[in-house]
């Protein structure tokens, strides 16, 4: 059986690739962009490195424990709360907690209910 899906169309790695994060954003911005960032990064030089403009969000995350569906959905609520709009883009800068939390909150962001009717297999 083969199953295709559809990649990003473009990746970015290698040194120096975070400083193209702000000009790779430009190109689709039309609301505010998400930013979900591990709190370990909290005043460090990393955090004015970030790309902030105008009315972009910035949510520290612990990823002290693994993520749970009832901090997707405060989190997403907290994203909800901030704008009618969702963001043009969410942006996940840490390790794998912060990922499947910024891929977490884009899901639940353009779908109802809790992050926890979407958890199992095939859901």
């Amino acid at each position: 059986m083969f199953k295709n899906f559809k990649l990003i169309d473009k990746i970015v790695y290698g040194r120096g690739s975070f400083n193209q994060l702000d000009s790779i954003l430009d190109e689709h911005r039309n609301s505010y962009i998400l930013f979900v960032v591990d709190d370990v990064f909290k005043g460090m030089p990393l955090e004015e490195r970030i790309p902030l403009k105008n009315d972009d969000k910035l949510l520290w995350i612990s990823s002290v424990d693994e993520p749970t569906t009832y901090y997707v959905d405060e989190l997403t609520q907290i994203v909800k709360n901030y704008s009618e709009n969702n963001p043009s883009a969410v942006i996940g800068i840490g390790g794998g907690t912060t990922m499947d939390l910024a891929k977490a909150i884009s899901l639940m962001l353009t779908n109802q209910g809790s992050s926890a009717d979407y958890q199992g297999w095939d859901l």
